[in-house]
């Protein structure tokens, strides 16, 4: 829903070597120009859904994703399927698979799910957040390059993969997790020093996206928002209820937030003008870059708590060209 730049989510994955995609959309009416391009038309498969009129929206787009990836479960491993799918990965977005070792040029997805043994049925892969240079970013997967090592503003638990080859119709289990026999047949690689693959999550950016992501949930109820394991969420939640009512009952743009006369509205509660709103995003969201001690752009641990990671944006662009 309102992708903040899903012309380049199709560029990067179609580049890597990723043949297909299935695309759930709730709203979003311009998606149908960029599906439309030539380098996507026939490259991605969406439906549309109604968009949810419920209270508790944290909880309910759990099970909105879940169904959402049996459906597309069922059209990969369909008899009148346009091709083989060996491989179903499930994200949102506002992620990115990445291949770690591919400092320069496009890595090929396709070369990492072919070395899994037959024998596993998914492949569980580690989810790293993003931190921002600014509260001012604007293209978030380009501008953003260093990523958490350990914990995470929302889930940290990955994303998996799974087996559809000889149209195996495996179902999800929540959205994180395929459902499967036992836990033997899953590979765990999200627990290896080094991992294979890495699902980036560009969570909340940007800002005007997280304003819009907790507007839609400030209506959560009081014990949902209580369970929610996430401070950030609980406090984003907390925040947009409240300012809910100072701007009555609306979202304003964010010329309106940043006028004048959105000052005089916010006088009455300055945590709702929009630099503080920015400050409190940035104390969650933005970190001051780490020397880059790296030889070469590519996968590089920064100290104890931050990964750099370089994406040869240009080789991904020469790769799959796509004109505005």
């Amino acid at each position: 829903k309102e992708p903040a730049n899903i012309q380049r989510w199709f560029q990067y994955h179609l580049a890597v070597g990723f043949d297909h995609i299935y695309l759930q959309v709730e709203g979003t009416p311009w998606i149908d120009d960029i599906i439309g391009k030539p380098e996507f038309v026939h490259k991605i498969t969406y439906w549309r859904v109604p968009e949810p009129n419920v209270t508790d929206n944290y909880n309910d787009l759990q099970s909105r994703q879940r169904i959402a990836v049996q459906y597309a479960v069922q059209l990969a491993t369909a008899p009148n399927a346009r091709a083989p799918v060996d491989w179903l990965l499930h994200i949102d977005d506002d992620e990115l698979f990445y291949v770690p070792g591919h400092p320069v040029g496009v890595p090929n997805v396709k070369d990492l799910f072919e070395s899994v043994p037959k024998t596993y049925r998914s492949v569980k892969f580690r989810n790293s957040e993003a931190v921002y240079p600014s509260a001012e970013v604007k293209d978030c997967f380009k501008e953003s390059t260093l990523f958490r090592r350990n914990g995470a503003t929302s889930y940290a638990n990955g994303k998996s993969a799974g087996r559809t080859a000889g149209r195996q119709a495996i179902m999800p289990f929540g959205p994180h997790d395929f459902d499967v026999p036992n836990p033997a047949v899953v590979l765990d690689t999200s627990v290896l020093p080094t991992p294979p693959g890495l699902v980036l999550h560009f969570e909340s950016c940007p800002f005007s996206r997280w304003e819009n992501k907790f507007w839609s949930l400030r209506k959560t109820p009081a014990q949902s928002l209580k369970n929610i394991p996430f401070p950030f969420y609980r406090e984003s939640i907390w925040l947009m209820n409240k300012c809910g009512f100072l701007w009555g009952g609306r979202l304003p743009s964010m010329d309106e937030q940043q006028g004048t006369n959105a000052t005089v509205a916010h006088s009455a509660d300055p945590a709702c003008h929009v630099d503080a709103l920015k400050r409190f995003w940035s104390s969650y969201k933005v970190q001051a870059q780490a020397a880059d001690t790296a030889q070469g752009p590519g996968y590089q641990e920064q100290a104890d708590t931050q990964l750099r990671i370089h994406i040869d944006w240009a080789a991904i662009e020469q790769t799959l060209p796509v004109k505005h």
